[in-house]
């Protein structure tokens, strides 16, 4: 029988219980606490009162959500409350002497997922950064099975700078344990993705991946650096052609990567399957093979785009708006807007290509650095069997030797594509600078392929067909090739600055007045004065009054202006019949004009005396 007498003295205080609660995930829960009381001796006293309080180790308050009995020590922590502070504390105060006391320091720790079972039916729920970084307990190819889902927007800034010794992020995956499962973003974004890593491979969010289904998750503010297969969402997507190497698709990066070899916006290094993606990163690497979506393909591209910088060193080959190296891949109905820099083998589309590129474009400026060669509008080098249909670059291309408009270094095959840009042979001694193609080694076919000889300053190409900038934007300069207006092509002179438009960039198309008529008449006008055309009795193929306020009409002058007018024109009031002011007509001597309507050139001139 324990007796306890008061004249024992309270000497100490001792808490037992869990030292870890997981916070859950709905609905609260509780753990019970006991208090251990000695005296002086270190005998336990039986009986001896004491009050309950919870505090974080600082000794400041704790989470609302986190509450504690006075009376019986039962801690209650409720799914509200956050992991933060990492832990606080449950003290036991005697009543006997309120000033000893004890503690037991406890730890909030996440349930691993918000929910879910990891199947395809109920996937599992991801709602903060730890629960994400949970997904690396689920890797290698044993987990091809497993399902994620993010329930919430995701700041990851908890695992930046000043995580793992400033390294940050750690990739989900590695080579030998890549990530396999099934990730779906849900539209939800994960923000802040810091990595600083310069001398490890594979580095992205997901590190490495094979046969993984990544699908609608935006990346924005990322800052990753790393060496070797680098990317904002994947360091490398599978390993061997041939294989299940996954898709990713509805993606999308924001922010800055940064490598040597094999880098890209979105995916460092991409084997197989597809993408359907974008990027607005801007992407530094300083070995080969760097991209604004992609660093190495073999995967097909399908209706993607990269509008970030791309920047190369004066090593660098194999860089590209949107692939920097596509190996045998299929790019279709993707663009890059981004200026795009390296030393060889540089496009705006892509560097090198050895796979099919249809109906894409690229608008951003090639640049080669140092001594340079093989640098396109478009694609810096087209290789052998490779093919390009339907597509075309308007941004400068300037380089050493082996520049053109459309394609560097010319081995395979184009077909109905076109360059607007201005090509720009640099250093002592340029060589091979072609308004469309800069070199060509006779391996492929060029068919009905044309550069604007004016805008790029370019008269003579390796192959293709040169056209002055108001053929440029006639329908029928390219109709006449073959080209296909009814379901590829478009023509508008207010979109694009009036050049060819892919039907699927979104803008309107012209209707097609071939065969329409017209009279024009004019005064004589003063050097420097405004100039009226008045058209008369314009009709349709059908004979009838053409009517409306959007008609596309192109003016033309034999002189050295070329084109003096080019927008929409209302005939509608009345049908027929329209007035054409231009500013343009600014050289004294006869000008004689030709009026084309809706992309069509008609014969009939008026000739202007400009005194």
């Amino acid at each position: 029988m324990c007796i306890h007498f008061d004249a024992y003295e309270v000497n100490s205080v001792y808490v037992s219980g869990q030292s870890a609660i997981v916070i859950p995930a709905e609905g609260e829960k509780t753990l019970d606490y006991e208090a251990i009381v000695q005296d002086k001796n270190l005998q336990q006293i039986h009986g001896e009162e004491v009050t309950w309080s919870v505090e974080n180790v600082d000794g400041s308050d704790v989470d609302t959500n986190v509450s504690i009995n006075e009376g019986t020590g039962q801690v209650t922590v409720t799914s509200d409350a956050t992991a933060q502070a990492n832990s606080f504390k449950v003290i036991a105060t005697s009543v006997t002497d309120p000033t000893i006391s004890g503690d037991l320091q406890v730890s909030l720790e996440e349930e691993e997922f918000a929910g879910g079972d990891g199947t395809s039916e109920n996937p599992w729920e991801i709602a903060t950064a730890q629960q994400l970084n949970n997904v690396r307990g689920y890797l290698g190819e044993e987990n091809d099975d497993k399902h994620f889902i993010l329930v919430d927007n995701i700041d990851l800034t908890s695992y930046g700078e000043g995580y793992d010794e400033g390294k940050g992020w750690e990739p989900l995956g590695a080579s030998g344990n890549p990530f396999a499962g099934n990730f779906d973003g849900d539209n939800y974004t994960i923000n802040n993705l810091y990595i600083d890593r310069p001398g490890e491979d594979f580095i992205g969010l997901f590190g490495q991946t094979k046969s993984a289904v990544i699908k609608k998750l935006g990346l924005v503010d990322v800052d990753i650096t790393g060496q070797v297969s680098v990317g904002g969402l994947v360091g490398e997507k599978g390993s061997n052609v041939g294989e299940n190497n996954g898709l990713v698709s509805g993606c999308y990066v924001a922010g800055s990567v940064n490598g040597q070899h094999g880098v890209g916006g979105l995916i460092g290094q991409s084997y197989d399957n597809s993408i359907d993606s974008y990027s607005t990163a801007e992407v530094t690497g300083t070995n080969n093979r760097i991209g604004g979506l992609v660093g190495s393909n073999y995967a097909d591209i399908e209706d993607s785009y990269a509008t970030g910088d791309v920047n190369g060193s004066s090593s660098s080959q194999e860089v590209g708006g949107l692939v920097g190296k596509n190996d045998d891949g299929v790019i279709k109905e993707c663009f890059a807007k981004g200026d795009v820099s390296g030393q060889a083998w540089v496009g705006g589309l892509v560097g090198a290509d050895g796979g099919r590129i249809l109906y894409s474009y690229a608008t951003g400026k090639a640049t080669g650095i140092d001594v340079s060669s093989n640098i396109g509008g478009l694609v810096g080098e087209l290789g052998d069997g490779a093919d390009m249909e339907n597509s075309y670059a308007s941004g400068t291309a300037a380089g050493d030797g082996r520049v053109g408009g459309l394609v560097g270094n010319n081995r395979g095959n184009i077909t109905n594509s076109y360059s607007v840009g201005s090509v720009v042979g640099t250093g002592s001694d340029p060589y091979d600078i072609g308004g469309l193609v800069g070199h060509d080694q006779d391996t492929g076919e060029t068919v009905n392929s044309y550069w604007d000889k004016d805008a790029s300053e370019q008269t003579e190409s390796a192959v293709g067909e040169g056209k002055t900038t108001n053929e440029m934007l006639q329908e029928t300069t390219f109709t006449d090739g073959g080209w296909d207006f009814d379901t590829v092509w478009g023509i508008n002179p207010q979109e694009n600055d009036g050049y060819p438009f892919l039907r699927w960039q979104g803008y309107e198309h012209d209707e097609d007045l071939s065969g329409a008529t017209l009279a024009m008449e004019t005064d004589p006008i003063t050097e420097g004065d405004t100039a009226q055309v008045n058209v008369t009795n314009a009709q349709d193929a059908a004979g009838d009054a053409i009517d409306g306020d959007e008609v596309a009409v192109t003016v033309t002058s034999d002189q050295a202006e070329g084109v003096v007018f080019n927008d929409n024109v209302d005939f509608s009031n009345p049908a027929g019949e329209a007035q054409i002011i231009t500013d343009s007509l600014n050289m004294s001597g006869t000008h004689t004009l030709t009026v084309s309507i809706g992309g069509v050139t008609e014969d009939q001139t008026v000739t202007v005396d400009v005194q």
